[in-house]
């Protein structure tokens, strides 16, 4: 998936509460490995509201990754 991402947008690196997902730490480093930089913010509520925070008024804020991720924002 990294090789259909852009290089050059700003990346906030977060892990879903399932226990089974990757750690927020694990995913950048795996990030870094393919040239990503980033931001890593441990729970989905604080990266999005990182995110939305630090955007400009004409940027797009995507939140992706798993529907675990997506759920634990709107819970």
């Amino acid at each position: 998936v990294f090789d259909l991402l852009p290089k050059q947008a700003t990346y906030i690196f977060t892990q879903s509460s399932n226990p089974r997902s990757l750690s927020a730490e694990a995913l950048t480093a795996i990030a870094k490995g393919f040239g990503f930089e980033g931001v890593t913010i441990s729970d989905v509520k604080s990266a999005v509201r990182y995110g939305m925070d630090t955007a400009h008024p004409d940027d797009l804020v995507f939140l992706g990754g798993s529907t675990f991720t997506v759920a634990d924002y709107l819970s």
